[in-house]
């Protein structure tokens, strides 16, 4: 038996093989720091003054990883360093076109129609040319969007920049402040219900053009932070779905690719509370090509004086990280501390895992329920806390793929 590790922040993998005649491959970083910026590009932002402030660096999917798996053979690396080297340019691509906060030109000085192009236009244009993978994933989050009841919901981004800049500013900083509930209730306030989403967009795929009629003084802005490391895996897939191999976009988003006979996944969801412990972990093993996707409340976040964790997970509804009670501003009694969804080998599954995962994190028990039973592929997994201690509740279904090792400080139980 051969195995290879490769460690996350959030989800532990291990490969292994049960045929002596395969050799183990390797696990490749994607983005090292010479292959972060396209020069073919430059990015930039602009100031108060509306001027380009041009950047010399981008940082792009930093943590991505693949693991070729079984075909280490002399033969085959050229064609895998050649599609590591797509790869690599692909990433790159996709990040900037999924990027909501930084513009990008080229020396022509044609603006890149990315995230941040698209959220410029919102309430001043009605008729919107993308990218074509921003236009694809557009499409994508927004019918999530609508098949979710807004639990994950595309258009949070204005929300989200300012929990975003509130968990930057408080963890460089010792005076902890919160955002105001002023602050939350103007940001929450942009945010367009279901109703007003199916109203406002539609989309022209033969011209991958967007139409947003939206009359608002709070216009809304689109943010892909739940969504686009699961798509990012998805279409990586179409160099990669004839090897056995694992994308994993660090910290959160994976799919496997393989032959379901030979190529067993072993994955690792961590404690929330002992990320870094390795046996403090609930073990999942499984043959063949999936997704998986973990939300958690554990990494990018700040906690309060009184000691209360305000992370990037924010409830559309109540415009506060999940799991905090907008009127206390204090944690609920049975907290949710991740939520990781699997996902068989369908289209977009990837980007439905990323999603699901995020949507399952800020609803209730009756609204979850409601959500797994329109997507009906989907098994989730829950890490709660209480005074009890720490239980993984998974979907029964999962029940023979799984297991709590002894060294492990959690409860398990099915549902």
């Amino acid at each position: 038996m051969k195995k290879r590790i490769a460690f996350l922040a959030s989800i532990f993998i291990f490969a292994s093989c049960s045929l002596e005649d395969k050799k183990m491959s390797w696990v490749v970083p994607m983005m090292e720091e010479s292959s972060m910026l396209d020069t073919s590009y430059r990015a930039f932002q602009y100031d108060e003054e509306q001027k380009k402030i041009y950047s010399d660096g981008y940082y792009a999917f930093d943590q991505a990883e693949i693991m070729f798996y079984n075909y280490l053979f002399e033969s085959q690396k050229d064609e895998l360093q050649e599609k590591i080297t797509e790869c690599k340019k692909y990433i790159l691509h996709l990040s900037m076109c999924f990027d909501r906060h930084t513009f990008f030109e080229n020396e022509k000085g044609e603006i890149l129609h990315n995230v941040a192009y698209l959220n410029s236009k919102i309430g001043h244009e009605n008729q919107i040319f993308l990218e074509k993978e921003t236009y694809d994933l557009l499409k994508i989050a927004y019918r999530l969007t609508i098949d979710t009841k807004g639990k994950f919901h595309c258009g949070i981004g204005v929300l989200s920049s300012l929990w975003d800049d509130y968990i930057e500013r408080n963890s460089r900083e010792k005076d902890i402040q919160n955002p105001s509930e002023e602050e939350v209730n103007q940001a929450l306030s942009s945010i367009p219900s279901i109703e007003e989403m199916e109203q406002i967009f539609q989309f022209h795929d033969e011209s991958n053009m967007v139409e947003i009629h939206y009359e608002s003084i709070n216009p809304f802005q689109i943010t892909f932070g739940g969504i686009g490391k699961g798509r990012t895996t998805d279409l990586l897939s179409s160099f990669l779905k004839d090897k056995s191999t694992m994308i994993s976009m660090g910290q959160s988003s994976l799919s496997s690719y393989g032959d379901s006979f030979f190529d067993t996944w072993n994955i690792s969801i961590h404690n929330p509370g002992n990320i870094y412990n390795n046996n403090d972990v609930l073990r999942f093993e499984k043959q063949g090509s999936f997704s998986f996707s973990t939300s958690g409340d554990y990494q990018n976040y700040y906690l309060s004086e009184d000691q209360v964790r305000f992370h990037h997970i924010i409830d559309p509804f109540t415009g506060y990280p999940s799991g905090i009670d907008p009127e206390t501003r204090k944690e609920n009694d049975n907290v949710t501390r991740s939520v990781t969804v699997y996902y068989p080998d369908e289209e977009n599954a990837g980007a439905i895992c990323d999603a699901l995962s995020t949507a399952l994190m800020c609803s209730s028990g009756e609204e979850r329920e409601e959500i797994l039973n329109t997507f009906s592929a989907a098994r989730a997994f829950y890490i709660n806390e209480n005074k009890e201690g720490i239980t993984c509740y998974v979907d029964q279904r999962m029940e023979n793929f799984v297991e709590l090792p002894s060294e492990s400080t959690m409860n398990l139980s099915f549902f």
